[in-house]
């Protein structure tokens, strides 16, 4: 779809999925490159995001309930869609598709997020502390999973880049060199 200058105003509806309630709104002066978000994915060669995301939870290492829990909420993000003038968006998919880059890239704190979202679960069903601290514990828990999983992955990416750093360097190479000139005559005498 081309957005032109013709077109000043753009109407932009959007539905829930489960209960079909349909928001719209006007957008003034819209361009094709406020669209192209929307259009681009990282995965585009993956026809199936929502496979791979099922597949990534059905590897984690937490309960066949949690992981049913988990993947029903994914889904109605799945069905969601956004209608732009005469252009129809699966925003669900573009969902799914920034789960996967965001798990490519921060495995850590994905999965601190999911467990501190299940453990907060957890204490909102206990009685009396769940009625109490229900409400704060869905908030805070998943933050501090999702903050203590972010700083493992900087730690891991810190890593990385120390050890790529170590392998790159042209000193650690020509020590390395110099050590198996040394040997090399050892070699031959034997």
């Amino acid at each position: 779809m081309k957005v032109t200058p013709k077109d000043p105003e753009m109407k932009i509806i959007a539905e829930n999925p489960e209960t079909k309630e349909k928001i719209e709104a006007e957008v003034v002066d819209l361009k094709q490159d406020d669209l192209k978000f929307l259009e681009t994915f990282h995965f585009p060669d993956n026809k199936a995001p929502e496979s791979a995301v099922r597949k990534y939870i059905e590897n984690q290492d937490i309960s066949a309930d949690q992981k049913a829990k988990f993947w029903k909420m994914l889904q109605k993000f799945a069905r969601a869609t956004l209608r732009v003038g005469n252009q129809v968006f699966r925003i669900g998919r573009k969902v799914f598709d920034f789960i996967l880059h965001l798990v490519k890239l921060y495995p850590n704190l994905v999965i601190g997020l999911a467990f501190g979202a299940v453990i907060a679960a957890l204490v909102s069903a206990i009685p009396v502390i769940g009625f109490l601290f229900g409400g704060l514990a869905k908030i805070i828990i998943p933050l501090i999973g999702g903050i203590l999983g972010f700083k493992e992955d900087l730690a891991e990416r810190a890593f990385k880049r120390r050890v790529l750093d170590v392998i790159n360097d042209q000193s650690v190479e020509q020590t390395i060199e110099k050590e198996v000139q040394n040997f090399e005559p050892l070699n031959k005498r034997s």
